[in-house]
């Protein structure tokens, strides 16, 4: 016989939902565990997301650079304020170590065996070294001469660049493939980031762009130091010169293959370690230095990370081609090192090439070619198809040799000029997070670090010491 319900307990059973009724004994003790777990995560969450915020806040490098992480306002990114028992990510103390790749050991020690890269690379103009590990005498701060409040920080950090594949090349063959295992191709870059300063005493980025700069064959970063301070000024943007194996205060042998890998493990570092977008990075090479930066321009736009732009400074269109003027038809015999002309012509960013009419090292002639085949692929191209490169411009840098030129007239003027015309258009198109009302002639700093971040970076001394000759 079923024991009768109370009438006052059935009410209660039949106003309560179904979704409502108490689940089993076992079941409440599973969801008070799962509970338990995601209450858990999300204190740890809390935690760390404070200490991160207080950390920030109370840390920071003695040049009032962040030290973990940054904050961002408006579009741009502040540091903490100043703690001078912090040091900044420079050679003799941090390495960010980048893994990456080239291409095959084959090319690789066919570079490396080349007798062409003694000519390309012949080292400094007189030998040694303008500076030291540390950085001296080119490191430092510098005012802005017009606001007081922005400063161009100088440092020279360290960069070990090793081979992401089981493969000989960057110089050492890796067991695992992963990048980790062994050291590699171990180099430097003197690295300007551009600041400004609040009245609390703090610091944010203030840089429109990042010029990564690849030097002619005769100098070291010491040489272009203040030319790329002068890039940093006048375009209001950060700027970072690696070095080449064997000059200034690294090791190695310069060939083709080793310069690719530092110029591609250069930009890796501004995007990984500095957090900076690829949309803003703007790639300059000079003399043999058009070389690696036509190849790294291609590489970026065929990887989807299309560039800001692209300056060549008195560009080859060729090694083979620059070789005719000097050893005529034998010049077939030499391998077609960094094509420049092939290279152009999958660039999908705006091109600016600067070139002395008078030039007698690499002849205005190359330039010229360089402008013609590019506007006949424009001119080839079907209807509806978008042109490659974006925009083409040439300055002729009149009656200037190779060596002999202006920096300010010749050079950040110029860029100036192509930059606001060119480059932020070309941006603003590609920016797909642009309000509609916003006004195409202001662009806002870029979100990135002013340092390195130290977790990431190996502390340990990589070059070798190095005496500090005169300032340039």
């Amino acid at each position: 016989m079923r024991a009768r319900v109370p009438t006052h307990v059935a009410s209660r059973r039949a106003d309560r939902a179904p979704s409502a009724r108490r689940p089993p004994l076992a079941r409440r003790h599973v969801d008070a565990r799962v509970d338990a777990r995601a209450r858990a995560s999300m204190n740890v969450i809390t935690r760390l997301t404070r200490r991160r915020a207080k950390d920030g806040e109370a840390n920071g490098e003695a040049n009032g650079a962040s030290w973990f992480g940054t904050r961002k306002t408006d579009g741009v990114s502040s540091s903490p304020k100043r703690d001078a028992s912090r040091v900044g990510d420079d050679a003799t103390r941090a390495c960010a170590t980048i893994a990456t790749s080239t291409s095959g050991a084959g090319a690789w020690m066919s570079s490396a065996v080349d007798p062409t890269r003694y000519v390309m690379f012949p080292g400094r103009r007189g030998g040694g070294s303008t500076y030291d590990a540390s950085g001296a005498p080119i490191a430092g701060a510098t005012r802005d001469p017009l606001d007081e409040k922005v400063v161009y920080r100088k440092t020279l950090v360290a960069l070990e660049v090793v081979e992401r594949r089981g493969m000989f090349s960057c110089g050492v063959g890796t067991v695992l493939g992963d990048g980790r295992s062994r050291e590699g191709l171990r180099t430097c870059a003197l690295r300007i980031m551009r600041s400004k300063e609040n009245n609390a005493g703090d610091e944010r980025c203030a840089g429109d762009f990042f010029i990564v700069y690849l030097h002619g064959n005769a100098c070291d970063v010491g040489d272009c130091a203040d030319e790329a301070l002068k890039l940093a000024i006048g375009l209001k943007s950060h700027v970072i010169v690696p070095e080449y194996p064997g000059y200034g205060a690294t090791e190695g042998a310069a060939h083709e293959e080793s310069v690719n890998a530092i110029a591609k493990a250069t930009v890796k570092y501004c995007v990984r370690y500095l957090l900076a977008s690829q949309s803003r990075i703007i790639i300059m090479g000079r003399s043999i230095g058009t070389g690696p930066a036509t190849w790294l321009a291609r590489l970026m736009c065929a990887q989807g990370g299309v560039p800001a732009g692209l300056v060549l400074q008195s560009p080859f269109t060729s090694i083979r081609d620059l070789a005719k003027r000097y050893v005529g038809a034998a010049s077939f015999a030499i391998p077609d090192r960094w094509n420049n002309m092939n290279n152009l012509s999958s660039v999908d960013c705006p091109l600016l090439v600067l070139h002395g009419t008078a030039d007698r090292v690499i002849p205005f002639s190359h330039s010229e070619a360089i402008i013609t085949h590019l506007q006949s692929l424009v001119a080839s191209r079907p209807a509806g198809l978008p042109s490659q490169p974006h925009s083409v411009t040439l300055f002729e840098q009149d009656r200037r040799d190779h060596n002999d030129y202006n920096p300010e007239t010749d050079v950040v003027v110029p860029i100036m000029k192509w930059i606001r015309r060119r480059v932020k258009p070309f941006v603003f198109e590609r920016d797909k997070n642009r309000g509609e009302d916003d006004d195409v002639r202001f662009l806002k700093p870029m979100f990135c670090r002013l340092v390195a971040d130290p977790v990431m970076l190996k502390q340990k001394q990589l070059m070798r010491s190095a005496p500090a000759s005169s300032a340039i």
